[in-house]
């Protein structure tokens, strides 16, 4: 099996590491990375390769940007539902804050998307070819409605994401509501190549028949919850978070308490039923904290000071005072957020922009 990663060399946010501005025509890379993929389908249906292939475009990564001629596509067409007048007005926001800008970029990646599996149709692949489509993390971009929360956080905003799935024995235009994540993709792509069974103290379990009977399959895994840990001052407090079937518990690792939601009734996650079900939510706890002592994970403490170690290293290899500068300011950044014990508090919105620079198209990475 031929293995391939299409990931640009040079890095698409170009502001952040002080690179050159990418082109107008391809100010994401999105042409080069779909361009590459196409070269690697057409090689690989010469030599009749089966082929793994990840594909990881830049796009909507930030910094956002889009051709020009795409934004006004979007400039053009009315108003969209979370549009705001700053949007049509000139001077736009800057990249990261404008709408049209975003929906530009994410038409662009649509396109290399589309290249890709009209490829596929061309070589005649796409019927034995699998094809996950799906986001790493949630969106941060003017929020998730209904969902709290976005990317950074362990809120549904952050976690639960769009996966969509073509391939053999897929039922073309159905919907499965059964909960899965990240880490079933290697046992699923275990399962279609046939390889040897996964140790048992790997967690994610094979998907496939799933994917082949929808609702109606079944998802083996050694553990049946699904288990987040995000000990991390960032953009919201330091969490870890069960998930086991309709129930989900987030314990907030700063101070300790608890909250528990029923993500059926309530997926914006409004309702503490922690008090209502106490027994239920005390079980959980107990779960997820002997989970992640059995697998030694990490502290809060730990991650706070690999965090300061990273910035550090950051301030020294800066290129110039001026970025110095700007790198020692993330150090306020994890302060104010380490300051803060509140379970809403998004510090996207609470940070001090202006004090960081706010006019940068960049942000803190």
């Amino acid at each position: 099996m031929t293995l391939a990663m299409v990931i640009p060399i040079r890095e698409g946010d170009w502001a952040i590491l002080g690179k050159e501005k990418l082109p107008a025509d391809n100010p994401k890379r999105t042409n080069e990375v779909t361009e590459s993929v196409v070269e690697f389908l057409e090689d690989q249906a010469k030599r009749g390769n089966p082929f793994f292939m990840q594909v990881s475009y830049y796009a909507v990564h930030v910094s956002y940007d889009a051709q020009e001629s795409t934004i006004e596509k979007y400039r053009n067409l009315p108003r969209g539902k979370y549009c705001v007048d700053a949007d049509y007005e000139t001077p736009p926001p800057t990249n990261n804050d404008w709408m049209l800008m975003y929906a530009a970029m994410t038409e662009e990646l649509y396109r290399g998307l589309s290249s890709i599996l009209d490829k596929l149709e061309e070589l005649n692949m796409d019927e034995d070819t699998y094809v996950i489509y799906v986001s790493d993390n949630g969106a941060c971009f003017r929020g998730n409605r209904p969902l709290s929360g976005g990317k950074g956080n362990i809120w549904e905003g952050g976690i639960r994401v769009p996966t969509v799935v073509m391939g053999p024995k897929v039922k073309k235009g159905s919907y499965c509501d059964i909960p899965i994540a990240g880490w079933d993709f290697y046992a699923t792509i275990n399962d279609i190549i046939g390889g040897d069974p996964l140790p048992p103290e790997y967690d994610g379990g094979s998907l496939l028949n799933v994917f082949e009977r929808g609702n109606r399959g079944r998802i083996e895994r050694s553990t049946p919850e699904l288990i987040f840990h995000f000990p991390w001052y960032g953009h919201t407090m330091p969490a870890s978070a069960i998930v086991d079937g309709n129930m989900k518990l987030i314990i907030n690792l700063h101070t300790g308490e608890t909250k528990l939601f029923d993500l059926v009734k309530d997926i914006a996650e409004q309702h503490d039923l922690s008090m209502k079900y106490p027994k239920r939510s005390a079980e959980l706890k107990a779960k997820l904290e002997a989970y992640l002592m059995d697998v030694e994970a990490e502290s809060l403490e730990a991650m706070y000071e690999a965090r300061v170690e990273q910035i550090d290293g950051e301030v020294k290899r800066a290129r110039s005072e001026e970025h110095k500068a700007q790198i020692l300011r993330k150090y306020d950044w994890i302060d104010e957020s380490k300051a803060n014990t509140s379970w809403r508090y998004d510090f996207m919105e609470a940070f001090n922009w202006e004090k960081y620079n706010a006019t940068d198209p960049s942000y803190p990475n």
